[in-house]
């Protein structure tokens, strides 16, 4: 069976006097015929796939005639109902309620069909720096997917969908960056966004830009209580929004007294609250990155890791980062944290204690340089300090015990060595190093203070090989990176960047490439 072009009404452009949108790509609608078709149109060779999607290209030229026109008139807006409804670029519609509060729905378009419009989840929306038109416009186009004459066959829909991927490519690298660019100014004119809320909302978020709607519709529920805490205690915004619709939450009173009742509620103590009340606003956002999601529980378990602490204030950045990357990695994220923390609690207590009084920057500086040591060997396994020792050291009694067992493991690796598949790469300005002994996996663990250390025996054993990823020319690593042999094929197990940072994507492309090399040379261990 095969589905042909009838006439079909055209939406209208600009205002529309009804609360009916239609969209301009995705209904049956008479093809024009004996139109120019566009030089570049017929130029354009089409993938072999295609087959017969591109023999009709007075139809392709009428699909671009109206892609261009949603692109110079990318809005439709329907006032009629008293609250703003605006189509973005024909594929979604953005409904605003009366306290402001959008929600959006996406047209959905099937094959031999009526297109409909299905709603979207607030998670998935883009509010601001604008909505992703790139993503509005594809979805656009794939509407033509219901008007190209096809026969009902599940692999022909799937050749078109394909084919409007394909197609959009090709229209959208023939727009203009002033096209673009007007494009962009229009849609975000016409969605009436809430300029305090808006930056609120971006303040809050405890994901990365871009804005999400769920985050700005949040704001807007709870407005009145945000607006006080801006004015009283703003670094409380970020935990008060993600709290203020959990279960439990109390439904009334001052906004600091519902956070601090919530959080007693969860078991925190009133010393961590007086401490979050002076805390930085990015304090949650800057260490999620430890976790495998952005859920309530997830900010809680960091707020017991505070707690755990015993501080009263929350340590400094570098010392949190230290501390959460001794027990996992942005790469390897975890569930919880609190837990682990929880083993070695009166040693981290005391140190927090202790950078907490450092009387001046010279003794700040002096911990910044021996942290990492100390949090080492006491998250080795090895600590058998007993917790009435710990209490009573003061910073270079946990330096020296640190120094000690660094003596004790480098004496324990000196001896250690194994085969490796190649000394050193070059890839640029960048070259890989292979560690092939105990002592090197030592050296790139203290420069780069992680702990690549760990997987001495798994080298050893041919199972892991771990590499240095330098400047050429200089020894100070910038990236580690470690493979595993898993079926026979070199595979990126993980790339860390300094403490445990997540690498650059510089680092993150060489480490790929190193694996390719690893598996076209098909080294074996003997």
């Amino acid at each position: 069976m095969t589905a042909y072009p009838t006439d079909a009404p055209e939406v209208q452009c600009g205002r529309t006097p009804t609360p009916q949108f239609r969209p301009p790509i995705g209904e049956l609608r008479r093809v024009p015929r004996q139109v120019p078709v566009e030089p570049w149109i017929s130029r354009t060779k089409p993938p072999p796939w295609a087959g017969a999607c591109h023999q009709d290209l007075e139809l392709i030229q009428f699909f671009w005639e109206r892609f261009r026109a949603l692109v110079r008139d990318p809005v439709v807006i329907d006032d009629s109902l008293g609250v703003r409804r605006v189509q973005v670029l024909g594929a979604g519609v953005f409904d605003f309620a009366p306290d402001g509060q959008v929600s959006v729905s996406a047209w959905r378009f099937a094959f031999c069909t009526t297109p409909r419009r299905e709603a979207m989840p607030d998670e998935e929306v883009v509010l601001d720096p604008g909505p992703l038109t790139w993503h509005w416009l594809r979805a656009a186009v794939h509407g033509l997917a219901a008007e190209i004459p096809h026969p009902l066959s599940l692999n022909v829909k799937r050749q078109i969908a394909r084919y409007a991927d394909w197609t959009y490519e090709r229209f959208r690298g023939k727009l203009t960056r002033a096209e673009v660019r007007a494009m962009r100014e229009a849609i975000f004119a016409a969605l009436p966004l809430d300029p305090w809320a808006v930056s609120a909302a971006r303040r809050a978020q405890l994901h990365s830009a871009p804005l999400r709607a769920s985050v700005y519709n949040a704001v807007l529920r709870h407005r009145e209580a945000l607006e006080k805490l801006e004015r009283e205690a703003p670094n409380l915004i970020p935990l008060y929004l993600l709290f203020a619709d959990a279960e439990g939450f109390p439904l009334s009173g001052e906004p600091t007294w519902q956070l601090n009742a919530f959080l007693a509620s969860h078991g925190l103590s009133p010393r961590l609250w007086r401490a979050l009340a002076k805390a930085r606003a990015r304090l949650v956002k800057d260490f999620l990155v430890f976790y495998r999601d952005r859920t309530q529980e997830t900010v809680l378990d960091l707020l017991r890791v505070l707690d755990v602490l015993g501080a009263r204030t929350v340590p400094a950045n570098g010392f949190l980062w230290t501390l959460m990357a001794n027990h996992g990695t942005p790469d390897k994220p975890r569930s919880a944290y609190a837990p682990l923390v929880g083993t070695a609690r009166t040693g981290w207590r005391r140190l927090a204690q202790l950078a907490e009084e450092a009387p001046d920057s010279a003794a700040r500086s002096h911990h910044d340089v021996t942290f990492h040591d100390v949090a080492s060997w006491l998250t080795s396994g090895e600590c058998a300090t007993p917790a009435s020792v710990l209490r009573r050291l003061d910073w270079d009694g946990f330096v020296r015990r640190a120094e000690a067992w660094k003596a004790t493991c480098e004496r324990a690796l000196a001896g250690t060595s194994w085969p490796t598949p190649f000394d050193r790469l070059a890839f640029g300005d960048l070259e890989v190093v292979a560690l092939a002994s105990g002592l090197d996996l030592w050296n790139e663990a203290t420069a780069m203070r992680h702990c690549v250390d760990k997987f001495a025996d798994g080298c050893g054993a041919g199972a892991l090989l771990a590499c240095s990823i330098r400047r050429t020319g200089m020894s100070r690593p910038v990236a580690t990176a470690v493979f595993l042999a898993a079926g026979g094929v070199w595979v990126v197990y993980g790339v860390a960047g300094f403490a445990n940072a997540t690498a650059s994507a510089e680092a993150e492309g060489i480490a790929r490439k190193v694996a390719e090399a690893l598996n076209g040379r098909r080294w074996r261990r003997d």
